[in-house]
């Protein structure tokens, strides 16, 4: 069987419902692949749910089909009318191979340069929505190991020497606070 009955057969079996996956690499570039059919336009891996398939497992299919990649703990991103995104990040990005009949090219971009590549509207705000949440983690994980560095270092952090609070005189500087004749040590 050709490839243009191959391909009419796949697109029967289609739903209107589409799934996208972001996928990031470890220098936080997200992929972007080239659509052969509208050569100016750009894309995230994914493509149409097939009748009786979950999102998320035509999420997975669509990006091995299209890029080669295997991708398996996808997140759930958010939904934009009929379009499912996922995300997900990947080590090992040498081996993408694109199915030339829908993809021609791919890049790695970094979010400052998303105006630059012509995708969908819900695509961009996915992607914006990603790098969004990846940096509000990054934010709560400085503030959560700040907040435990300060206990420890005010002596809130748990009695390490095993001794009674104020076993020992706090020092002359410490305990005087205020200028004679005004309330102090």
């Amino acid at each position: 069987m050709n490839k243009k009955w191959k391909k009419l057969l796949r697109e029967a079996n289609d739903t209107k419902n589409v799934s996208k996956v972001v996928i990031l690499n470890k220098n936080k570039e997200f992929l972007c692949i080239k659509r052969s059919d509208e050569p100016n336009n750009w894309d995230l891996p994914g493509g149409h749910v097939h009748e009786d398939e979950k999102s998320i497992d035509a999420a997975k299919r669509e990006t091995k089909e299209e890029t080669n990649l295997d991708v398996d703990d996808l997140d759930y991103l958010k939904t934009d009318k009929n379009t499912r995104f996922y995300s997900t990040s990947v080590v090992g990005t040498e081996n993408i191979a694109l199915d030339p009949d829908e993809h021609t090219e791919h890049t790695w971009v970094k979010l400052e340069n998303l105006k630059d590549y012509n995708l969908i509207p819900s695509a961009k705000m996915a992607i914006k929505k990603l790098f969004k949440q990846l940096d509000e983690d990054f934010q709560d994980d400085v503030k959560r190991k700040h907040a435990r560095l300060k206990k420890r270092n005010i002596g809130m952090g748990g009695n390490t020497k095993k001794e009674p609070p104020f076993s020992k005189k706090p020092s002359y500087k410490r305990s005087k606070s205020s200028p004679r004749g005004f309330g102090g040590a």
